[in-house]
C-alpha cells in the first residue's frame, strides 16, 4: 500500500511562532501579575495581623499594670477626666442605681485632638509579696511614766525605722527615695462643724505618703501634689509620719490597725515618634526616682481609659492605631 502522507520539513510558520511568543508572554504576565496581587495582599495581612497584635499586647500590658492600681483610688487627685472629673473618685459604700450613666461614668482618653498624652497613678510595688503590719509605737522613744501621776509623759518620734524595724527585714523594699503608703483600713467622710456629713464625696481611708530619704518617710511638694494628704474626717494636714500616728483615728476604741505598703509610680503616655510624626505607647516606671521607659507599641492614635460606674473600681481600656 502506499504511503501518501509526506514529512513535513518546513517547520513552524512565522504566525504560529509569533502566535506562540504572544501567548507565552500573556502567561508570564498574567503570573507575574498574579503574584505581585499575592504579594500585596500577604503584605496587607502581615501588617494588619502585625497591628492587632501590638494592640494585643498593648491592651494586655497596660490591663496587667492597671490590675495593681488599687492604691490610687481615693488616693491619686489632679488626674481629671474628659469631663473634669477625678478619675479616680471610687463610692464603695453609695449605690448609683437610678443615677444618670454620664454622672457615674469616668473616661479619659489619650491622644492628639484631646490634648492629652499622659496618665500617671499609683500601683502596688510588686517586689513586696505581703502586707506589713506596724505598731505605732516602733517609732517612738520609750516612755517614762511622770511618778506623780498627775501629767502624761511626753511622746518623742524617732523614726518609722528605729532600729531598722523596716530595713532590715524588707531591704529590697527599703530603699533611698522609694515611696510608701502609710493607711489605717477604715474609711471616713469629712465631718462639718455642724456634724453634717456629704454623702456626694467620697470616702477616704486615714492615709500618708511618703518617700525614703535619710532613713526616714519624707513628703514633699511633688507628692503632696499628687496624692490627698488631709486627714479624711477632719481636713487638717498630714505631712509626716509623726503626724500620721499621732492623729490616728480610733476604730471600735480598740487599737488601731496600721498597714505599710510599698508603691510606685507609673505614667502611660503617648510619646512623638520625630522619625514617623506618628505617636508610640510607652511606660514608664518610677524606682528610686529612676524612670524606666519602655516602648509598648508604635503608632498608637488613642487610649481611652473608661469606668463605667464609680461604684466599682473596674478599669476598662482601648487602644487604637492609626
Amino acid at each position: 500500500m502506499k504511503n501518501n502522507l509526506q514529512p513535513n520539513n518546513y517547520g513552524f510558520t512565522l504566525i504560529e511562532i509569533m502566535i506562540a511568543v504572544s501567548m507565552f508572554v500573556f502567561f508570564i504576565l498574567s503570573t507575574a501579575s498574579f503574584l505581585g496581587d499575592i504579594s500585596l495582599l500577604t503584605n496587607k495581612t502581615i501588617k494588619k495581623t502585625e497591628g492587632e497584635t501590638d494592640l494585643a499586647i498593648s491592651v494586655m500590658l497596660i490591663n496587667k499594670v492597671l490590675n495593681d492600681a488599687a492604691p490610687s483610688f481615693n488616693l491619686v487627685k489632679n488626674n481629671l477626666d474628659d469631663y473634669n472629673r477625678e478619675f479616680f473618685e471610687y463610692f464603695s459604700d453609695v449605690s448609683t442605681e437610678g443615677a444618670e450613666p454620664n454622672e457615674v461614668l469616668r473616661k479619659l482618653t489619650l491622644s492628639e485632638q484631646s490634648r492629652r498624652l499622659d496618665f500617671t497613678f499609683a500601683v502596688y510595688n510588686r517586689a513586696q509579696f505581703e502586707l506589713i503590719h506596724y505598731s505605732p509605737m516602733s517609732a517612738y522613744a520609750a516612755v517614762t511614766p511622770d511618778p506623780t501621776m498627775e501629767r502624761s509623759s511626753p511622746l518623742t518620734y524617732v523614726g518609722i525605722n528605729q532600729g531598722n524595724i523596716l530595713s532590715s527585714k524588707y531591704p529590697e523594699l527599703w530603699q533611698s527615695n522609694n515611696l510608701f503608703l502609710l493607711r489605717v483600713p477604715i474609711q471616713m467622710r469629712f465631718v462639718s462643724v455642724a456634724g453634717t456629713v456629704n454623702m456626694f464625696t467620697p470616702p477616704r481611708e486615714y492615709s500618708f505618703v511618703g518617700k525614703i530619704v535619710n532613713n526616714e518617710l519624707i513628703s514633699d511638694t511633688d507628692l503632696q501634689n499628687r496624692f490627698y494628704t488631709k486627714h479624711p474626717a477632719t481636713g487638717d494636714p498630714i505631712l509626716s509620719a509623726d503626724a500620721f500616728f499621732r492623729n490616728i483615728p480610733a476604730v471600735g476604741g480598740g487599737s488601731p490597725l496600721v498597714l505599710i505598703q510599698a508603691i510606685e509610680l507609673v505614667k502611660i503616655s503617648l510619646v512623638l515618634n520625630q522619625t514617623t510624626s506618628r505617636y508610640d505607647l510607652h511606660f514608664f516606671r518610677y524606682t528610686n526616682s529612676n524612670s524606666v521607659d519602655t516602648l509598648i507599641a508604635p503608632d498608637i492614635k488613642e487610649i481611652v481609659f473608661k469606668r463605667e460606674s464609680i461604684s466599682r473600681p473596674v478599669i476598662q481600656v482601648t487602644v487604637s492605631k492609626y
